[in-house]
């Protein structure tokens, strides 16, 4: 099980702990399970929301509270934290999707002998067309 952390945030990895608040040594999670959670979801957004989900599902079974040569700690508040962090990663995701999907339209390009060349993707801004006039 590795970890490494780099304060500069050069790489996903990095970003994901740092958005977890997994930045010390020995980490909630292994290196390797953030890389392979990437390679499954590159999308680093919600790679987020799927390591805080399964943080707060695995801490969520734990005793809620431990104690240790006077430091005490409670899961209760970070599972809590992880879960509004995953919602909130998993609306970005959505908004994301959901604005790429009313910028790209789909259209057909008219040549000028009536030749429909083949379909092609086009930025569109909010104008009137001709089917919305």
């Amino acid at each position: 099980m590795s970890f490494l952390f780099d304060e500069e945030l050069t790489t996903a990895v990095d970003r994901l702990r740092r958005g977890l608040g997994d930045t010390v040594a020995p980490g909630l999670r292994s290196d390797e399970e953030y890389e392979a959670t990437l390679i499954r979801y590159p999308d680093e957004a919600l790679a987020l929301a799927v390591m805080a989900e399964g943080l707060a599902v695995e801490y969520a079974q734990k005793p809620d509270s431990i104690s240790d040569a006077g430091t005490t700690i409670t899961w209760r508040e970070r599972v809590k934290t992880w879960l509004a962090l995953a919602g909130s990663a998993r609306l970005l995701v959505t908004a994301s999707v959901a604005a790429a999907g009313a910028i790209v339209t789909s259209t057909q390009a008219l040549r000028e002998d009536e030749y429909w060349p083949g379909e092609y993707a086009r930025f569109r801004v909010n104008t009137p067309t001709w089917w919305t006039d």
